[in-house]
């Protein structure tokens, strides 16, 4: 199975995303680049975008959706068909690592093409549409194993079987990850988490990206507020 779609929703980032970002990622574990995809909020971005990355680093197509972390994600849903499998990667991501004994190592060559591969199967015979990885970043804290309980699957790295009339009920945007992980374990009682994996990333440390969108204090305003919305809409998760 070859057909997974590597989707990147970015904004303000054209310098990061291939310098040290996302793209410069994906080049070194050998990706290849006709399934990368750009998801920009407007036309200046997308001149922008189209200017400054390097063609051999995606596909070439950079596709206008719209302003907002989760209405571009929102967007992307509605853009690819029913079934469709796709992996959402954020645009700041350094490295994907590995549990090893009680340290993290880089993911290898050809490792991370496999997560791919072998996350849809999994899926296929679990009867679950959605994986994700640990977001925590402390080996010891860290389990060698697959957890399909529910838990987090953080944004900024997750893999799903697309269903635009499902997944894009999601309205909670100052904890869309939450939400999207409870509104999959509702539908298939089994979410997919790689409890040994996890993620390097430049999240809130650089211009750009959602923190430009919002200050801090009204992200923690808007964060407290969504988390009283999400224990009212499913008081049996939350």
């Amino acid at each position: 199975m070859n057909n997974y779609i590597i989707v990147i929703p970015t904004y303000k980032r054209h310098n990061l995303i291939y310098n040290s970002g996302t793209l410069k990622f994906l080049k070194k574990n050998n990706i290849p680049i006709n399934k990368v995809i750009l998801f920009v909020a407007n036309k200046e971005e997308k001149e922008l975008y189209s200017k400054y990355v390097p063609k051999n680093l995606y596909s070439g197509k950079i596709i206008i959706g719209v302003k907002g972390i989760l209405k571009q994600r929102n967007f992307i849903i509605n853009y690819f068909p029913k079934n469709q499998y796709i992996i959402s990667i954020d645009d700041d991501i350094q490295n994907i690592m590995i549990k090893n004994d009680n340290k993290l190592r880089s993911i290898k060559k050809k490792e991370l093409h496999l997560l791919f591969e072998n996350s849809y199967y999994i899926m296929k015979e679990s009867k679950a549409n959605i994986w994700g990885i640990n977001m925590v970043t402390n080996p010891f804290m860290m389990q060698n194993k697959i957890n399909t309980n529910l838990g987090i699957i953080p944004a900024f790295f997750y893999g799903w079987i697309n269903n635009p009339k499902m997944i894009n009920k999601i309205k909670n945007d100052s904890r869309e990850d939450v939400e999207r992980s409870v509104l999959f374990f509702d539908k298939d009682n089994i979410i997919i988490r790689y409890m040994n994996i996890t993620c390097k990333t430049f999240m809130k440390k650089t211009a750009g990206g959602i923190q430009s969108l919002m200050t801090p204090k009204k992200r923690l305003q808007m964060e407290d507020l969504y988390t009283k919305d999400l224990k009212k809409k499913y008081p049996n998760y939350c």
